[in-house]
């Protein structure tokens, strides 16, 4: 199993049309950008501007690390495919970026 991390280019939308929430990074964008060397774009939806990076997890499995402009809370969301397995998915992540538990500000009870 690589654990290089490899961004994607972004996507306009999940390949079954629907996500979920997997973790919240401790990191803002522009730490884990400096940390990982993800590339940020910016993004707009109907709550706000934001910020994301699309990471290749393996087997066909995208993550989409993102943050609003507006969102006051700590750390960057991880959403992944509603059909993505959250367990492969977390153990994936968690392997790429290296992740310790204070990496982490939540995990999706499914994962």
């Amino acid at each position: 199993m690589s654990t290089e991390l490899k961004s994607t280019a972004p996507a306009s939308a999940f390949p079954s049309g629907d996500s979920r929430s997997l973790a919240v990074l401790a990191g803002e964008p522009e730490t884990l950008a400096q940390r990982f060397g993800l590339h940020f774009v910016e993004g707009i939806d109907d709550l706000d501007r934001f910020l994301y990076a699309v990471v290749d997890l393996g087997d066909r499995c995208q993550a989409w690390i993102y943050k609003h402009d507006g969102d006051p809370n700590p750390g960057t969301v991880v959403r992944v495919d509603s059909e993505t397995d959250p367990v492969a998915a977390r153990r994936e992540l968690t392997a790429r970026f290296s992740l310790a538990p204070e990496d982490v500000l939540w995990w999706s009870s499914e994962a």
